[in-house]
């Protein structure tokens, strides 16, 4: 390991036999992507259903609110407190469903984004092998400065993936 410090970096990295290295622009890949954009669409429709869903449920527990301050004033100390108990429990449950019913929204999204994911590096891996490149890597803007277009395969993986059915 006899060298000067920071040689390794003095030198551009060279992968093989002076294989050029290239990358994929996975984030560009799935908003681009047939697939992609219908787990995108299919994922608005699913929150927007539960958005009328328990905006409708709000405005029964609103409702029921006005309710019973309209009628404390002719109800008994006891009565006003049970209904009173009666709509924070109601209030709890909701939120309670609200939160079960988000998770099981994004997990159920993030289940189909991680099988995306994974067709998506098929064929990267493909792609790799068929025209025997050495290095394949993510751009990611905070690791990857910048990159020559004739090195970026994001458009041919791309390409590849939307004739693919990926059965999500």
């Amino acid at each position: 390991m006899a060298g000067l410090p920071g040689q390794l970096f003095a030198s551009p990295l060279i992968v093989g036999e002076k294989q050029p290295l290239y990358v994929v622009d996975m984030q560009k890949v799935i908003d681009n992507s047939i697939a992609g954009k219908a787990l995108r669409s299919e994922a608005k429709k699913k929150l927007d259903a539960f958005k009328k869903e328990f905006s409708r449920k709000q405005a029964e527990l609103a409702g029921l609110r006005k309710t019973i301050l309209k009628q404390s004033s002719l109800m008994s100390e006891e009565a006003r407190a049970e209904k009173v108990r009666d709509f924070r429990r109601r209030e709890r449950e909701l939120a309670d469903q609200i939160k079960e019913k988000r998770d099981a929204i994004i997990k159920q999204n993030s289940a189909k984004l991680k099988k995306l994911v994974s067709h998506i590096d098929d064929v990267i891996k493909e792609l790799a092998v068929k025209n025997n490149y050495a290095l394949i890597l993510e751009k990611d803007g905070r690791l990857i400065l910048h990159v020559n277009n004739k090195y970026d395969l994001t458009d041919k993986v791309l390409k590849i993936l939307n004739t693919r059915k990926t059965g999500l």
